[in-house]
């Protein structure tokens, strides 16, 4: 039987909540997706934040201000801690983008205290994905390459390799008006059977697109509107 690609809830359930929220992450537990993505940051002080720009409302970079300063600026943005919190004990799996290399000093320490291992670590900076390769027990922790060009498939599985993760992840939702006719399932599928390397895909809302991938051989589809994505997986064919 076919496995159906997990819905992962882009920044939290943020179609209908302020995204990178606990409001928005509690939204897509709710609403029953599969896995949550969300952005990492790391103030000043070494506290691992949730947010998806790389500067506050003010105008300050985030990385330049302490916890306290950012919470009086933006006092909805969480901690870490604080999504670990809600999702410890769930069925959920948690995809962490990260936005900052400093991030990383931080969070692997930090990821071996905690009794949550469901996670995936992404991010567009492959070097930061290497890094996270230097650390002990690195293999817990699955990497994924972030693709914000449209690539040779061929390329893609060369970076893939060299920098050793376990998920490719093209962001190609604004590269074509038809994005999904950018994706070969024949090679995704290849991909994942030869290499073990699975497809993770970008963000999609609009019915008309996010019903073919959820047709193609991924691991997961992100959306900001999981419950649409889990109405239309139901609607696509399991055999």
């Amino acid at each position: 039987m076919k496995t159906q690609p997990k819905i992962i809830a882009h920044r939290g359930y943020s179609l209908a909540f302020q995204e990178n929220t606990i409001e928005s992450f509690l939204g897509a537990i709710n609403s029953g997706a599969d896995a949550i993505e969300t952005d990492l940051h790391i103030t000043k002080d070494k506290v691992i934040v949730l947010k998806h720009d790389y500067t506050l409302l003010n105008g300050k970079l985030l990385k330049e201000v302490s916890y306290e300063e950012l919470i009086k600026i933006e006092p909805y943005i969480p901690r870490l801690e604080e999504l670990i919190e809600i999702v410890k004990g769930k069925d959920i799996e948690l995809l962490l983008e990260i936005k900052e290399r400093d991030v990383i000093p931080v969070l692997i320490p930090f990821l071996r205290k905690i009794n949550f291992s469901n996670i995936i670590i992404g991010s567009f900076d492959w070097i930061t994905l290497q890094e996270i390769k230097h650390y002990p027990d690195s293999q817990k922790y699955p990497t994924s390459l972030m693709l914000g060009s449209v690539m040779e498939w061929e390329d893609i599985v060369s970076l893939a390799q060299k920098y050793e993760c376990s998920f490719v992840h093209p962001c190609w939702e604004a590269r074509s008006s038809r994005p999904h006719e950018l994706l070969d399932a024949k090679i995704i599928e290849q991909l994942s059977t030869e290499l073990g390397i699975s497809t993770i895909l970008w963000h999609e809302e609009r019915p008309e697109f996010l019903k073919p991938l959820l047709q193609l051989p991924v691991y997961g589809v992100c959306t900001n509107d999981p419950p649409l994505a889990l109405k239309l997986r139901t609607e696509c064919p399991t055999i």
